[in-house]
């Protein structure tokens, strides 16, 4: 067993080390490339020095000589260690949840810890707390009465997650394991209806009146599909471009309700049959749809329960898309024609949920459709030709794969569609897909990833053509 000694000499070196490494990155020449590395191993450092300081913490607790219920305790911690009052609190929590925990006088038996996978991860180095934090979060809100071995599949694939993944899409990778284990709960269907809420304020003496909502999956995916069509600069107006909208987003949103509502509610004016006033798109299986249970991803960027999706009539204006089982991708098409219409869309959002760029999550309402071989260089509107793509780097395609500070994409053998990133963002520019959590439920991206960590290199045998031969 060390002594304070060896431990203490111990920290005493790496303290010494990190202030000559201080000292040599100020005098460092070293590249571009060189200085990422270097930030990558700063890094793990850093996620060591965050479990170090959990680990005493939860020494401390264990010796009685930190107890987080007491105040008088935790100032004192607060003031010698110089935590923020917030840090220390997650640090204490985290630390009893990496940790096996020993018997207390409230739980006699020894608790194994909750986040075993997890804490092999922050001690391999490979994440930090910010990443612990919302795997901690993620099992906080897992349904009560779900098994305990799923509770435990969800922590490792979170763990898993949090090796390739920054902690905001970690977040958004939680909040999809999440919705699909709450999907079918009926007792949390019933509890969303149950807390659905809309409340309008009296009017106030400048006339102005506040509107406060608790939304269903259903409503709100009325409400993003509606302020992505009419939402967005230059919407509803009139001789206004996009650039010169004054309007700021929540404004352009009041306007596109007010709009919506007064052609809703206009006596002359149609009403629609269904209980909306815009369409939602959403994609399933064939599976899905006779079982009529599980979530769907809806082109706004949502996940709809099956059974609201039928409320709203999708079972009375179905299209189907042909999805190819080993790549995902849209099968058959039909059109030769220069335009991607609303059939190629419908189709693209099966096949691929939303933008493709990789690591966007930009959902597919807000989307342009791209075609891989420019229609100028012979490519057709045909399925192995088209992907959504979003409006900025629509723009900073190069279609003519020459300028090397441009977006490059191009398709393989194997069905993939790939891209190569501007210099600027991987000076390598090696190949890359979209693994954003924010597609995993669409049928195409199930096929193609599956809900699994992703390879290190995207999958991909030789490209189609020629041009795309000299892109990769």
């Amino acid at each position: 067993m060390l002594d304070f000694e060896s431990i203490n000499e111990k920290l005493v070196q790496i303290l010494a080390g990190q202030s000559q490494l201080l000292g040599l990155l100020s005098k460092s020449h070293v590249s571009v490339e060189q200085l990422d590395e270097l930030l990558l191993q700063v890094r793990k450092i850093e996620h060591l020095t965050e479990l170090s300081t959990a680990t005493i913490l939860n020494q401390l607790r264990q010796e009685n000589a930190y107890n987080p219920q007491s105040r008088s305790s935790t100032n004192k911690r607060i003031h010698q260690g110089r935590f923020a009052r917030s840090q220390l609190r997650q640090a204490t929590k985290l630390a009893e949840e990496l940790f096996p925990q020993p018997p207390t006088g409230s739980c006699p038996e020894p608790r194994p810890a909750r986040l075993p996978h997890t804490a092999a991860g922050v001690q391999a180095a490979k994440f930090g707390f910010a990443s612990v934090i919302e795997v901690s979060r993620c099992l906080d809100q897992v349904p009560v009465d779900t098994p305990e071995e799923t509770v435990a599949w969800v922590e490792e694939r979170m763990a898993g997650f949090a090796e390739i993944l920054a902690p905001e899409d970690l977040r958004k990778a939680g909040l999809k394991i999440l919705q699909g284990l709450n999907a079918d709960s009926e007792p949390s269907d019933k509890e969303r209806q149950r807390q659905r809420n809309l409340r309008l304020s009296d009017q106030q003496a400048d006339l102005m009146s506040n509107v406060s909502i608790k939304a269903t999956p259903e409503l709100d995916a009325l409400l993003r599909r509606l302020l992505a069509d009419y939402a967005g600069p230059g919407d509803l107006t009139s001789g206004v471009d996009k650039q010169d909208d004054p309007r700021a987003a929540g404004q352009r949103a009041h306007d596109a309700l007010v709009a919506a509502l007064k052609h809703a509610l206009h006596r002359e004016g149609p009403m629609p049959p269904t209980r909306g006033c815009s369409t939602v798109v959403a994609s399933m299986s064939l599976e899905q749809l006779h079982v009529a249970a599980g979530v769907v991803p809806t082109d706004v960027g949502t996940m709809l329960p099956i059974r609201d999706l039928l409320r709203l009539g999708a079972d009375r204006n179905a299209f189907l898309a042909i999805l190819d089982p080993d790549t995902g991708n849209l099968i058959e098409l039909g059109k030769t024609k220069r335009a991607a219409d609303v059939y190629a869309y419908l189709g693209l959002l099966a096949a691929q949920g939303g933008d493709m760029t990789p690591g966007s999550d930009l959902p597919a309402a807000r989307c342009e459709i791209h075609h891989i071989e420019a229609w100028r260089f012979g490519g057709q509107t045909v399925p192995n030709n088209l992907m959504l793509v979003g409006h900025k780097v629509h723009r900073n395609i190069d279609n003519t794969r020459t300028n090397r500070k441009k977006w490059w994409t191009f398709c393989t053998m194997s069905g993939q569609m790939l891209w190569r990133p501007p210099d600027i963002i991987d000076p390598e520019r090696r190949p890359q897909a979209n693994f954003n959590p924010t597609t995993w439920f669409s049928p195409g991206q199930l096929m193609r990833f599956g809900l699994h960590t992703p390879a290190p290199e995207p999958p991909f045998q030789r490209p189609l053509c020629v041009r795309c031969q000299q892109a990769a």
